[in-house]
């Protein structure tokens, strides 16, 4: 797992686009992490990278990495949510890799979506990359800047900010990565947490759909307990 998928991004210009959606929005599609159930790691040691691995069952993507950049960087999981610290230095950033053996079919994926639930108000911006079982990729051409918006925040799949390598099956991804990085080259460092990851407009197989209700069922009767 852990691809360097970021890193395409990276290479093109980062210019500022346009964030859409609203807060507390409801949205269709397929979860594409339960938040319910996980414990991510937290900083890298001096200026090298670093991270966490992980499994968290019952998850379409149930295998995770972490990929730290730069001391005071950190990405921890409490309460349900991920909670991200970007360092304040400039080309700190902080990377969630979710993996699957079996493809997952995101077929239709309009927008991918975060639900951020809590920010210090500086600017952070992301990225969404994936590949599918062939290791073909699909990806955003430049980040969304999140300001310091607190709601659901989309990352459209449509349009010039957004590239299909040739052959990209979306019926058979594998792997999908959340990256995060500062807005700027200010002395301040951004720190948000968000509460779900969604590819909107994507329909669940059957299967899928028994399983994350069967991770719902788990979740509501450990909320009773």
């Amino acid at each position: 797992m852990r691809s360097n998928l970021f890193s395409l991004g990276m290479c093109s210009a980062v210019a500022a686009v346009a964030v859409a959606g609203s807060a507390n929005a409801a949205v269709s599609g397929v979860s594409l992490w339960d938040f319910r159930d996980f414990s991510i790691g937290t900083a890298p040691v001096g200026n090298t990278q670093g991270g966490n691995t992980g499994v968290a069952p019952g998850n379409l993507f149930p295998d995770w990495v972490t990929d730290l950049y730069q001391t005071g960087t950190s990405m921890t999981g409490s309460g349900g949510k991920v909670n991200v610290v970007l360092s304040a230095i400039n080309n700190s950033a902080a990377s969630l890799f979710l993996a699957a053996s079996n493809p997952v079919n995101l077929t239709g994926t309009t927008s991918f979506d975060i639900n951020v639930t809590s920010t210090n108000g500086v600017a952070g911006q992301w990225f969404v990359g994936l590949y599918d079982v062939n290791s073909v990729a699909a990806y955003m051409n430049d980040f969304v800047v999140m300001g310091n918006t607190v709601g659901s925040l989309s990352a459209l799949t449509s349009g010039g900010n957004w590239t299909t390598d040739a052959g990209f099956d979306w019926s058979q991804v594998t792997e999908v990565n959340l990256h995060f990085t500062k807005y700027g080259f200010g002395a301040a460092a951004p720190s948000f947490s968000f509460d779900s990851f969604t590819a909107v407009g994507a329909v669940p197989a059957p299967g899928a759909l028994a399983l994350l209700g069967a991770a719902g069922i788990v979740g509501a009767r450990r909320r009773r307990a």
